[in-house]
């Protein structure tokens, strides 16, 4: 939950692109459309890339994709990109921004990785207070930060009561008490959980630790009925994976705890977490043995996006064979990879160790880091690909990333919610 700041990167000026006299969306009406012309598009859903295209913007959404030699709207504000190639924005899955009650290391986060071409994250868990304050400044398409989306985490109560970093993640607040942060047990009121944690602003629960599922279903369901996200790690000490993956969650987080497989049972994650985390086996599942194979066509079968979260484990120097032996299992059998740094890295850094070491394709690591987590946070319907009716989030880089993924560096332009960010470097 703490920021890392080995991230917070050297500042590189960023602005809204100006036309002759001043900001030429500043002051735009919604019939405005803003033309990006001559593009090569990379579109996030596995197609051929379109070449010599103009992808037509009218308020926040792309109106259509077109060759650019067809005929345009001539008081539409067209902007000459020969050369330059368009992707969706990228979406960093697994973030966290406020390990405590202040807000400006999370906020210097965001304005360094919108650089980047990040144009959404999700936060996985961290003081709900700062988060929302965060969110709230971000939110406008002319900031130059990506939209923030954030969770309620829940454990069991000697988790939350005894962990080291929940206290100051909950800072002047109750430790388990708040919306964000809640005790979940069998005394708890799980409507009431659910609505609160919506009432103030989350977008989904992160089951963390010492849930059972018995209370992951019964939360999974009422999340549904309220209209919120469900996101978990992998195991949750003691729902196994096996659990998580049948239980209806969007996405499950880390997958060394792929190794928990072959237990029919787990203990509770207070009796065993400084040794888990510190590389003790538990678990010794053959990644392609019954249980795993099992694992990944529930997985495949209930759409739920695997986030191997490679960067925290190269930080740490440990754990890092048996996250990416059980990544590279599932998705060798199918399942849908996502992308989330755990503030370790980079997005980029995070697509290239999963290239690396899964043998994934730059095409792959791209829907993965779009549309896959665009699937994780429910908004698939809205973001993730360029296609007409979606949201204009797009990154623009100047060298072809399909034929080397170190061109996702050359970014030169952010779009968010059709506004147009020109990047300086």
């Amino acid at each position: 939950m703490k920021i890392k700041s080995a991230f917070l990167s050297a500042i590189i000026t960023s602005f809204i692109i100006t036309g002759c006299g001043g900001d030429s969306n500043s002051s735009s009406t919604a019939s405005d459309l803003t033309i990006l012309k001559n593009v090569t598009v990379i579109d996030g859903t596995n197609g051929n890339p379109i070449i010599d295209a103009s992808i037509i913007i009218k308020d926040n959404k792309i109106e259509a994709i077109q060759a650019s030699s067809e005929s345009i709207d001539k008081n539409a504000t067209v902007i000459d990109m020969t050369g330059k190639y368009v992707l969706p924005g990228f979406i960093d899955a697994h973030i966290h921004l406020a390990g405590d009650e202040e807000t400006g290391d999370g906020e210097q986060l965001l304005d360094n990785i919108f650089k980047g071409g990040v144009t959404t994250v999700r936060d996985m868990a961290g003081n709900g207070t700062a988060l929302k304050t965060i969110k709230t400044a971000a939110e406008s398409s002319l900031v130059s930060r990506p939209k923030v989306y954030f969770s309620a985490l829940l454990g069991g109560r000697e988790f939350l009561k005894n962990d080291p970093r929940v206290a100051p993640t909950a800072g002047s607040s109750t430790i388990g008490e708040v919306p964000w942060m809640k005790f979940y047990d069998t005394d708890t009121n799980v409507e009431e959980l659910v609505r609160e944690a919506k009432e103030f602003g989350v977008t989904g629960l992160k089951f963390y630790a010492d849930i059972s599922n018995e209370l992951l279903i019964a939360a999974t369901e009422e999340a549904e009925k309220q209209g919120l996200e469900t996101w978990a790690h992998a195991a949750l000490f003691t729902a196994t994976p096996r659990d998580v993956a049948i239980s209806g969650v969007n996405s499950m987080s880390h997958t060394d705890m792929l190794a928990l497989t072959d237990l029919e049972t787990l203990p509770k994650y207070i009796d065993v977490a400084e040794f888990f985390m510190m590389g003790g086996e538990l678990g010794n599942a053959d990644p392609n043995g019954a249980e795993n194979l099992e694992l990944y066509q529930t997985l495949i079968a209930n759409d739920v996006v695997l986030e191997p979260t490679i960067s925290p484990f190269v930080a740490r120097e440990q754990g890092v064979e048996k996250a990416i032996r059980y990544a590279k299992s599932a998705y060798e059998n199918g399942v849908m990879i996502g992308v989330g740094t755990d503030n370790d890295g980079t997005v980029l850094s995070e697509m290239k160790l999963l290239m690396e070491n899964l043998g994934m394709s730059e095409s792959e690591v791209i829907i993965a880091a779009t549309a896959n987590n665009a699937k994780s946070l429910g908004m698939e319907s809205s973001i993730g690909t360029v296609e007409v009716g979606k949201v204009a989030d797009l990154v623009v880089v100047s060298k072809n990333p399909l034929l080397n993924i170190d061109n996702l560096s050359t970014v030169t332009h952010v779009i968010k919610e059709g506004k147009i960010h020109e990047i300086s470097n």
